[in-house]
């Protein structure tokens, strides 16, 4: 249960959701030897019931919401009036703004594979500016952190998406297209991935390839090879991404 003895005098959390997110909220305070409970779902659409819910919150401090964005209002206009105001609440929705909640959004991508106690550690949380801050919301976490408006987070989880999610459905593809069109393995391509993080990472100039180098003949071979593809747009709109980002 993540039970830790000479906690007395720290923030106890309530752990609301048994998903990827939370799992890796686990494994990071078991690593840490942070105190918490765990109130998980009894089926895929609805938690336990609010006598649970109540008997566990008299233990806890804090109440962590790490369920699906479109469940959080509800879940909070359901819970909270009955639980004790002392609580705090919070979620980590990057594009929710909920009164009745603070919010901490993990800037990172997280799959089934748990990360180590350094990865965990490094990553940065998002929190909105006028708010509690981070270290106020999780006083054990020396994590970095930052402070964005809450009329930007709409955006700011847009441009998460697109960097984190689209761009993995677009290695996802490649790989596939290695190993079924070509008959390549597709680990072929990990040093390339690699390659491409690490010059993000280190490089103040980190583009390669024809966009970079003004091939147009390239540009216009690739563009015919697409043709009639969904990546035929997804190339197109690129190429106007990178013209405006020169500008």
């Amino acid at each position: 249960m993540g039970q830790v003895p000479n906690q007395i005098d720290k923030p106890k959390y309530l752990i609301v959701g048994n998903g990827r997110l939370a799992k890796h909220f686990l494994h990071y305070f078991d690593l840490l030897g942070v105190s918490y409970i765990q109130c998980v779902r009894e089926n895929l659409n609805e938690f336990v019931k609010l006598s649970n819910l109540s008997d566990k919150s008299e233990s806890v401090d804090r109440i962590l919401l790490l369920i699906r964005d479109d469940q959080i209002e509800n879940f909070i206009r359901e819970y909270k009036s009955k639980i004790s105001p002392q609580l705090i609440w919070i979620h980590c929705s990057g594009v929710l703004s909920i009164e009745e909640a603070e919010s901490a959004h993990p800037l990172a991508s997280f799959s089934e594979v748990l990360f180590d106690l350094r990865f965990y550690k490094s990553i940065p949380f998002v929190t909105e500016k006028g708010r509690k801050k981070f270290h106020e919301l999780f006083p054990q976490l020396q994590n970095p952190s930052f402070e964005i408006y809450k009329e930007e987070k709409e955006l700011y989880h847009a441009w998460c998406s697109i960097a984190g999610n689209f761009t993995t459905i677009l290695w996802q593809n490649f790989f596939n297209y290695l190993k079924d069109d070509l008959l390549l393995p597709s680990h072929a391509a990990h040093q390339f991935l690699v390659s491409i993080s690490e010059n993000l990472i280190r490089s103040n100039d980190p583009l390669t390839g024809p966009l970079k180098r003004g091939d147009a003949k390239t540009i216009e071979r690739h563009l015919h090879q697409l043709k009639n593809s969904p990546l035929e747009d997804v190339y197109k709109s690129f190429i106007k991404l990178f013209e405006k980002s020169k500008r």
